[in-house]
């Protein structure tokens, strides 16, 4: 297990949301690199789309995340920038 996955499982519940919102901010600052390829943002906005709705299902529907989406949200999480990486990342500890 990630060290990802283990803080995902071990977050209080409230501080996800603003973790994953705060993943989507931060794929949204990547995506604005006039260096990009269109390749490049295209999966950066299939990112994006993958974190969305993890964000509306945990939502709506309250509950824990579970392993496939804690799994699926860490390989997105793996494709950050490290810095924007480690703010989300604090969000989730309760550091910010």
């Amino acid at each position: 297990m990630s060290k990802y996955e283990d803080l995902l499982r071990n977050a209080p519940r409230e501080r996800l949301p603003l973790f994953l919102a705060s993943s989507i901010h931060a794929f949204t600052i990547m995506a604005r690199d006039p260096e990009n390829s269109p390749t490049v943002n295209a999966a950066i906005i299939n990112r994006i789309h993958r974190l969305a709705g993890h964000l509306m299902w945990l939502l709506d529907h309250g509950n824990a995340l579970d392993v496939w989406r804690v799994r699926g949200i860490v390989e997105d999480l793996e494709h950050l920038v490290p810095s924007l990486r480690e703010n989300a990342t604090k969000r989730l500890r309760g550091e910010v």
